[in-house]
């Protein structure tokens, strides 16, 4: 119930169910016919289910036409709400119900119908809540490293998480090429900068990164990161993005002197390739 309140609709009746669930206020109901829809939530119309249960009790509808009220009430769909208000409270006449009351129930189910969850709805979201919030509570380093994995794409969400660690006092270290992984990972208590994480790094090139690293061992420069590394997926920019994020710091602190020497890595490593490439092929040919 606490998920499906904290919604537009029954938001304002939060502190008024708090006070009934604690026996501080007491409970009532807009019609006697209505206890058996509402005793659960303490009189207070909560779900959508709700909604169309009111109108099947209070005005006999049938719960397909129940369901069609509840969309037009969410939908704003006024010609077909005036229809329905119109045989609403005929209906209730029926059931003994004055045409004051049926027209007070009618107006209180409108913003239940367009703004409420229904019951499964937020059962959902109750569980996902108590899970995540388990795991926080238990796992805090592994949660968020998860979470922070889980918005490498948003520096803004990123941000935000790094800044939930601290207030937790949970240490994330900065990018390094000879370190870092693809995502943000928990180790010993710390969590390691995702480096797809790095803006116009992305998870290819970051996949790229690791894989050579762990294939052959740390990186021991600049000009030893380009030459075993292949330049269209980690390419010039995403180079940059790691020089300006710190993740080059490992082996060389200067990030001027790193940044002005890509270019010049760069062309080394092309012309590099390109004698490896004619090496090859000169031996070929003289065989």
């Amino acid at each position: 119930a606490a998920i499906a309140l904290y919604r537009p609709g029954p938001m304002k009746f939060i502190n008024e169910f708090i006070l009934k669930k604690k026996g501080r206020k007491k409970v009532t109901y807009p019609h006697q016919l209505l206890e058996d829809v509402l005793k659960d939530t303490y009189g207070i119309m909560i779900y959508q289910e709700q909604v169309m249960q009111t109108a099947s009790v209070i005005a006999n509808f049938t719960l397909g036409e129940a369901d069609i009220l509840r969309r037009a009430m969410g939908k704003k769909m006024l010609d077909e709400m005036d229809a329905k208000r119109e045989k609403f409270i005929k209906n209730a006449k029926k059931n003994h119900i004055d045409k004051k009351t049926a027209e007070e129930i009618f107006e209180m189910m409108i913003p239940f119908a367009g703004y409420g969850f229904n019951k499964s709805h937020a059962a959902g979201y109750a569980l996902l809540a108590y899970e995540t919030a388990y795991l926080k509570a238990h796992y805090p380093v592994e949660f968020l490293a998860a979470s922070l994995s889980s918005v490498m794409d948003n520096s803004k969400r990123v941000r935000l998480f790094i800044e939930d660690c601290k207030s937790h006092n949970i240490g994330v270290l900065p990018p390094s090429i000879n370190s870092s992984y693809v995502k943000f990972k928990p180790v010993q208590g710390k969590i390691y900068f995702g480096l797809a994480a790095i803006k116009n790094v992305g998870e290819k090139a970051a996949q790229q990164i690791v894989n050579e690293r762990e294939r052959n061992g740390p990186y021991k420069g600049l000009f030893d990161f380009v030459l075993r590394l292949t330049s269209d997926i980690v390419n010039k920019k995403a180079i940059e993005g790691l020089v300006k994020a710190g993740a080059f710091d490992c082996v060389e602190k200067s990030r001027a002197k790193l940044f002005a020497s890509i270019e010049n890595a760069l062309k080394e490593m092309s012309g590099f390739r390109k004698e490896r490439s004619f090496g090859q092929i000169s031996l070929f040919d003289s065989v």
